[in-house]
């Protein structure tokens, strides 16, 4: 096969079809793996926007407690 291919005469018939399906797949591969690339990254950015706003919302009721935390003291014991 090898003096075939170097002897400048091209490639059979099954050759180029065997190769044109091998180069088919290999880029349905690469472009599988692009999309899912690019579909984890708009999920991880989705996922740091959503957890982002839950920060905030964490933030705003940790001051909330903080402002009453002063006025009442819980001693752990039942009033009476």
């Amino acid at each position: 096969m090898e003096i075939y291919r170097l002897s400048g005469v091209g490639y059979t018939d099954e050759e180029m079809r065997v190769l044109k399906h091998i180069c088919k797949v290999t880029l349905a591969d690469i472009n599988e793996f692009e999309r899912r690339k690019e579909k984890e990254k708009k999920e991880r950015k989705k996922r740091e926007k959503d957890l982002g706003k839950g920060k905030e919302k964490r933030q705003e009721k940790g001051k909330e407690k903080r402002k009453g935390k002063g006025k009442e003291k819980d001693t752990g014991k039942p009033e009476g």
